[in-house]
């Protein structure tokens, strides 16, 4: 999934590069903070990166721990905060979870500075990834202190549904949730939403009309979390825009949303 924006990241990086903006004592000025915290950059990627087993950028060394070293430590020649915009580490235009999982490690106790702006740098981030329906938070605790993972954003007006699949990601992801439901609920729930189905006139924030159905809108909301699929007859999962399809031959963690 990609909902964090081009722009939302650029903010966050732009964020790391130039400063935050912080009043203090009757004052405004501009306070810093290293992702990496107070460990070492190469030691911050490894706990996220298996940097021997991916690619060099630079034909003399066999991996990235070898070319990193060179241009971090030994030579200091990498732009400031370059790992956002190398491609390897997939911070640009790699998937969310890839992204939130870097910025949950920024703040993990073991890596965070606790004297420095961190929960300034933390608040400022979240403001910026809730745009796009992301947050940071309290996840549990090590050593008393929060270790933060990340979650879905929701408003209280105007809260956008949030899928079963979606709810549960960490209880299913661990298997302590098992699910099924028979072909006979299935055609059940199917004939259902096939009678709530109803055409209507919608009207978008330009307030351009449109005509539209109950089942295009639930769609529409699905796909801000996964690509929706069922299984063909020959076995294979395929994309679907069929709502028949989507909940008689799907997997019961998608369809029971």
């Amino acid at each position: 999934m990609k909902r964090i924006t081009e722009i939302t990241k650029r903010d966050i990086l732009d964020l790391f590069r130039n400063g935050l903006e912080i009043d203090e004592f009757f004052d405004t000025k501009t306070v810093s903070y290293h992702y990496f915290g107070r460990i070492e950059e190469m030691d911050f990627l490894k706990r996220i990166y298996d940097l021997r087993n991916m690619p060099s950028d630079d034909s003399r060394f066999e991996n990235a721990e070898q070319d990193i070293w060179q241009h971090t430590v030994n030579n200091d020649d990498y732009p400031y905060y370059w790992v956002f915009e190398d491609e390897r580490f997939g911070l640009q235009d790699g998937e969310d979870e890839t992204y939130l999982k870097f910025l949950c490690e920024v703040f993990h106790p073991t890596v965070r500075f606790e004297k420095g702006y961190w929960k300034e740098f933390l608040a400022e981030i979240n403001r910026l990834l809730q745009n796009d329906g992301y947050e940071l938070y309290p996840a549990n605790k090590v050593s008393n202190r929060d270790v933060y993972g990340w979650r879905v954003y929701q408003k209280e007006e105007n809260a956008l549904f949030i899928p079963f699949s979606q709810r549960h990601a960490k209880d299913i992801k661990e298997k302590k949730i098992a699910l099924s439901i028979n072909l006979k609920a299935r055609n059940q729930i199917y004939q259902f939403l096939e009678r709530c189905n109803e055409p209507y006139r919608a009207t978008d924030e330009t307030g351009w009309n449109y005509d539209t159905t109950i089942a295009a809108d639930v769609f529409f909301d699905i796909r801000q979390f996964y690509v929706l699929k069922c299984y063909n007859s020959q076995k294979e999962y395929v994309e679907t825009d069929n709502l028949h399809d989507f909940i008689i031959s799907n997997s019961p963690f998608t369809s029971n949303n």
